[in-house]
């Protein structure tokens, strides 16, 4: 991978959270490459934290059929694994799969 796909796949999903109205952060972030017999791509697991919004919700709820528009990748699939909510604080575990197009 030429690029740090991790950072790509990161800003993406600030990105995604911005567009609907989430006021979010990322507080954990890693990756590694991953491969099958027929793609190449890499494991993310990211932790957002979000403020404990009716926006937030309805973003979690809704992103594991969002579109991300990845140069060279494709997101092949997102699940939200965790989330944690507080009284001031809502955080939650991304578990994605990216694959190379190119």
């Amino acid at each position: 991978m030429a690029r740090d796909i991790g950072v790509v796949v990161d800003q993406a999903v600030l990105a995604s959270a911005a567009r609907a109205g989430c006021t979010a952060n990322i507080t954990a972030s890693g990756w590694r490459r991953w491969a099958s017999a027929t793609f190449v791509g890499a494991r993310h697991s990211i932790t957002v934290q979000l403020l404990p919004e009716a926006a937030a919700d309805a973003w979690l709820a809704g992103l594991s059929e969002a579109e991300f528009v990845l140069r060279g990748h494709l997101v092949a699939d997102l699940k939200v694994a965790a989330v944690r909510r507080a009284t001031d604080t809502l955080a939650a575990d991304l578990e994605i799969l990216t694959v190379e197009t190119d």
